[in-house]
């Protein structure tokens, strides 16, 4: 559930369900959210409790919906510079005709030009896409691939996921 965080008007306070396993830095997903300000990509800018933790959204009313956290690669203290970083991945949707978007993300930010998009005709049928993108990483920063679906509420599987990054 989503209430109005410490910095008043300024974060919103997530209450999880359990315990949501976060540390500061850490970005995740909010879904499923009727008010759009809330719904996205986030870092998580503080951690309350074991079931609470806040990011930057302004408050406008409470809410419930769904939080992910995403597998990240975190760049290492002294290792930060220009990296190109390219990754592939198979899939397959639960659903017939449903199209996804793919992006890598630094932080709560979408690098340009990696995002791929994907529709898959047939439920159960398995397809490879691809994509990449050229950033500045900083030490302690971090990076991960991100993906929604445009058409609907059906879900993808991943099969197989490399994600390379190689320092310039």
């Amino acid at each position: 559930s989503i209430a109005d965080g410490a910095d008043s008007g300024v974060d919103i306070a997530v209450t999880t369900t359990g315990s949501h396993g976060l540390a500061i830095g850490d970005i995740i997903s909010q879904s499923n959210l009727a008010d759009a300000a809330y719904v996205g990509i986030f870092v998580v800018k503080a951690i309350i409790s074991v079931t609470v933790y806040e990011v930057a959204a302004v408050f406008t009313s409470t809410d419930t919906g769904t939080m992910d956290k995403a597998a990240t690669l975190t760049c290492d203290a002294g290792n930060g510079g220009a990296y190109y970083i390219n990754w592939n991945c198979s899939a397959t949707s639960a659903t017939s005709n449903e199209t996804y978007d793919f992006a890598l993300y630094q932080g709560a930010t979408s690098i340009p030009g990696s995002k791929v998009r994907r529709k898959f005709g047939t439920g159960g049928d398995f397809g490879s896409f691809s994509g990449g993108g050229v950033s500045i990483i900083a030490d302690g920063e971090k990076i991960s691939l991100a993906l929604s679906n445009t058409s609907s509420a059906g879900n993808v599987t991943l099969r197989n996921l490399t994600l390379v990054a190689i320092r310039l």
